[in-house]
């Protein structure tokens, strides 16, 4: 089961990191569409977060959530520096600081609700 659970949420985590790096960097400068693209990258990579943390709490696999929470992490990172119209280094990188905070905020939430599930 640990071996399963493992290698969906590895799935899981590439798949909405990438998705939701996609959305962000289609904001494409614009103020009136950057809210809701922050809005939509808070919301997706909370969720992933949580979608990582809780069945990686029931099998209790903490440290698997790292390299999960690690790759989640760094497909969203290619994802904004490979579909980013404006490549401003520092844009970019202050985007990605401030991108990481629900994810890892929101994994060790899920994973602690795991093991109390579990």
């Amino acid at each position: 089961m640990r071996v399963t659970v493992r290698a969906s949420t590895a799935v899981v985590a590439v798949i909405f990191g990438f998705l939701s790096g996609s959305i962000i960097s289609h904001a494409g400068g614009s103020p009136a569409r950057a809210l809701t693209a922050v809005l939509m990258m808070a919301v997706v990579l909370s969720g992933t977060g949580m979608a990582i943390g809780v069945p990686l709490g029931v099998v209790n696999d903490g440290p698997w959530l790292k390299r999960v929470l690690a790759l989640m992490l760094a497909s969203y990172c290619l994802s904004v520096l490979v579909n980013s119209q404006f490549h401003s280094l520092a844009a970019d990188l202050l985007l990605l600081i401030v991108s990481f905070a629900p994810a890892c905020i929101f994994a060790p939430m899920g994973f602690a609700r795991g093991q109390d599930m579990g």
